[in-house]
């Protein structure tokens, strides 16, 4: 990654203790059209002799209209269906028909139940159908491949989805192994009036193409070829309500879903769900993704009803650009809907925290945590959620919060002292609703249990906090119980965060002597299930002209780019597979690079920052950050190196070598000719290599 330094930063920072982009169809809904003209062979993939129909009137299109060649592969043989086959491609005109069951020779298995979906895609392999499905792409060589969406397959079925699944697998294998050949294309069905809206594909879309008359015709006709099988394709009513467009998503080897591939780590940066993602942000590939904050109530502000627009734009504004989504639904506390909280028993506290600036010291009124009435109205809430979003392969994570009373941080009311003349003891409020350990704890597994079952495919992570001695035992002894439970139950999903991410957090070699019931002891949780935790910033760096330097425990000055490198040097100590930012960071050009650091560390396990210089350097002294570093007398090259230990690091001004180090601290005193320079500092190690490079002014 090339970094360049900050700009002059007129805001101060504070810290406080606690790929490959889609084409957007809303813009572009040719791109395909376009390749179809540029291509001679296309191959479409499906699971059935018929399947070619959905998108009849594009292949018709592509065959009659543009003469095309048009390769039709299914994986299921069925005799009774070989005379419609013939008819279906002597009409496209320019078709082939191969079915891969008929070639091999074999009974192939078929997936009937969804939990057979596994075993059946192991079984095709052994039979060689994987294999057998690369051979034809490199015996063809078309110019597009089209297969279903592999989560969903066009409705919810579970057979075109082995056959996606093997398509995936094959397309990646070719595309690792070097043949660049052709595009890949999901078919997709967004069209409601099919089989209905719950079996719909996820989004994105990348491509629409509007059938026109002739075009909606070849559909028909390829409706009637099939129609003896299907008499739906005979319903007029049922015609008549479909949509005369046909769907399309462009897909890349990075964005083929696949149980071998790893969470995708990196560096997530919060969104604003009002308003549309900055194109800078989604175009920046230090940016692994989104999390997206959004609240029940504004949701399902009335009981069933439900308002999706808002979110839907902002996942298919990621989407479209290869961005994974953390869904951070707010369910619950503050974020509940009246009609819940209305029916429910509730817990009224004053809020003690002074960053709430609307509510600080007024009383706030939640469901009770363990209220039948409110869990089951969430539980039901969060199953209408999986069923819409759980099969996007972009949705990676969702948050399965419990204790959260204000958002979806941790957090159980627990203050006893003053504040202005106010005596107040939530503590013995809780009590007074009837608090125990084991109603908080059976509502967190029944959270999780519920976000597990309607999300199959995603991450769950839960951000810590502490109770109350007096409520669960110690302070820790609820976390402790809910991470056992989670960990135990789904070892391979189950993820937990800190968000106090800060300069001053403690690092992992000061925990040692850190017990159960103390609150850092959060942190040692969180070491003894590395790689399987996130941490999210305190605050803002940017912020802290607004916050009093919140980030740097108030410390002033608080330059953002020197306390956020301070902020992730100290996070990525503890081997988070991601760290969260708010907006004002992600947003921020000035930290882009910072961002991207901790990306390239996350995710390649190697990454270099030059951290020194980057503003004016006098004599080896540091003051401030600045576009272009300006150095007068000399100043030692200090780099930030991820891990800490490396082969070497090579420091080069101009593209010439000047030094290599082999040790610790990697640093290097540099003395160069009055002028503007390029700085760029290697970092090698187990034959990867990172580079950073920025310009420098010597006088």
């Amino acid at each position: 990654m090339k970094i360049k330094s900050s700009l002059p930063l007129l805001c101060f920072i504070i810290i406080l203790l606690p790929s490959i982009q889609f084409i957007d169809a809303s813009n572009n809904v040719s791109g395909l059209e376009d390749k179809l003209r540029e291509v001679d062979t296309i191959m479409w993939f499906g699971a059935h002799p018929d399947d070619e129909l959905y998108t009849g009137g594009t292949f018709g299109y592509y065959t009659r209209d543009l003469g095309g060649h048009l390769i039709i592969v299914s994986l299921y043989y069925n005799p009774g269906y070989v005379e419609s086959n013939i008819e279906s491609a002597e009409f496209l005109g320019n078709a082939t028909y191969i079915r891969i069951e008929e070639q091999l020779g074999v009974k192939l298995p078929k997936c009937r139940k969804w939990v057979q979906l596994d075993e059946i895609i192991r079984e095709l392999e052994r039979e060689g159908v994987k294999d057998y499905i690369k051979q034809l792409i490199l015996d063809y060589k078309p110019g597009i491949i089209f297969g279903f969406e592999s989560t969903n397959g066009f409705r919810h079925s579970c057979q075109h989805v082995t056959m996606a699944k093997l398509l995936d697998e094959a397309v990646k294998e070719l595309k690792k192994e070097g043949y660049d050949f052709f595009s890949y294309y999901y078919i997709l069905n967004r069209d409601p009036n099919w089989f209905g809206e719950e079996k719909m594909d996820p989004l994105p879309v990348t491509d629409i193409i509007d059938l026109t008359d002739e075009m909606w015709s070849y559909k028909l006709t390829l409706f009637d070829i099939y129609s003896k099988f299907y008499p739906d394709l005979k319903n007029e009513t049922k015609i008549n309500s479909l949509e005369h467009k046909e769907y399309f998503r462009r897909v890349e080897i990075k964005q083929i879903s696949s149980e071998k591939d790893i969470f995708p780590k990196g560096s997530y940066v919060k969104a604003k769900i009002g308003r549309s993602i900055p194109t800078s942000l989604l175009e920046n590939d230090g940016i692994t993704g989104f999390l997206l904050d959004v609240s029940w109530n504004k949701l399902e502000p009335e009981e069933g009803v439900y308002n999706w627009e808002s979110l839907d734009a902002r996942i298919n504004e990621a989407t479209s650009h290869g961005k994974y989504i953390f869904l951070n639904i707010m369910a619950g506390g503050v974020n509940t809907p009246n009609w819940v909280i209305n029916k429910s028993e509730t817990y009224t506290f004053i809020d003690t925290n002074r960053y709430h600036r609307r509510s600080y010291l007024e009383n706030i009124t939640i469901p009770v945590f363990w209220n039948e009435t409110f869990l089951n109205a969430k539980k039901e809430f969060i199953q209408t959620l999986g069923e819409r979003y759980s099969n996007n392969p972009y949705i990676v994570a969702v948050t399965v919060s419990f204790a959260n009373a204000m958002t979806n941080d941790w957090f159980i009311p627990h203050f006893i002292g003053t504040i202005k003349g106010r005596e107040i003891n939530q503590v013995e409020d809780w009590l007074k609703v009837g608090y125990t350990h084991e109603k908080m704890l059976n509502a967190g597994i029944e959270t999780i249990d519920t976000w597990a079952n309607a999300f199959p495919y995603q991450i769950l992570k839960l951000p810590l906090g502490l109770t109350h001695e007096d409520l669960d035992g110690s302070k820790t002894r609820l976390a402790e119980d809910i991470c056992e439970y989670a960990y135990r139950t789904y070892p391979d999903r189950f993820y937990i965060q800190i968000n106090a991410l800060c300069p001053n957090i403690p690092s992992p070699d000061e925990l040692s002597n850190i017990v159960e019931g103390e609150p850092l002891y959060l942190l040692r949780i969180l070491l003894e299930h590395t790689p399987n935790i996130g941490l999210q910033l305190l605050a803002a760096a940017s912020n802290g002209y607004k916050d009093d330097c919140r980030l740097n425990n108030g410390e002033y000055p608080c330059y953002p780019s020197m306390v956020l490198l301070e902020t992730l040097e100290r996070g990525l100590m503890y081997n988070p597979s991601y760290i969260e930012y708010w907006e004002e960071d992600g947003e921020n050009n000035q930290l882009e690079d910072l961002i991207g650091y901790a990306t390239d560390a996350m995710r390649d396990n190697l990454a270099v920052y030059i951290k020194k210089p980057i503003g004016l350097c006098i004599f080896d002294q540091q003051f401030f950050p600045m576009e272009t570093p300006i150095i007068v007398g000399y100043v030692t090259v200090e780099p930030s190196i991820y891990p800490s230990s490396v082969d070497r690091v090579e420091f080069y001004v101009d593209d010439t070598l000047l030094y290599t180090d082999y040790e610790k601290p990697y640093q290097w005193k540099l003395e160069a000719k009055p002028g503007l320079h390029k700085l760029s500092v290697r970092v090698y190690d187990n034959d990867k290599v990172s580079e950073a490079e920025i310009d420098v002014l010597y006088i």
